[in-house]
């Protein structure tokens, strides 16, 4: 390529890049406009905070088995504690 030819492509991307930059900014316009500015981005901390106190509610991971049946997992049994053994078979 030469120096000519490289000059007229740098100056067509330069238009290119100034018709984009303008358009960008005109939507930036618009939708400030229309909407208003948007929210500043919340920090980590802020947004672990908001997490914990519930104010987010937190995903429970879908374990692919019904309510009923998670329940019945879920279910301790209640054990009968024998407090001492009457008798002790010896035969066996």
């Amino acid at each position: 390529m030469s120096k000519r030819e490289r000059k007229a492509f740098n100056e067509s991307l330069d238009e290119e890049n100034a018709v984009v930059r303008n358009s960008l900014a005109n939507w930036k316009q618009y939708r400030d406009k229309k909407f208003g500015p948007l929210p500043p981005r919340e920090t980590e901390t802020e947004f672990y905070r908001r997490l914990t106190d519930g104010q987010i509610p937190y995903l429970v991971p879908y374990t692919g088995r019904g309510d009923e049946e998670q329940n019945e997992d879920d279910k301790v049994e209640e054990v009968k504690e024998i407090d001492k053994v009457d008798e002790v078979d010896e035969n066996s």
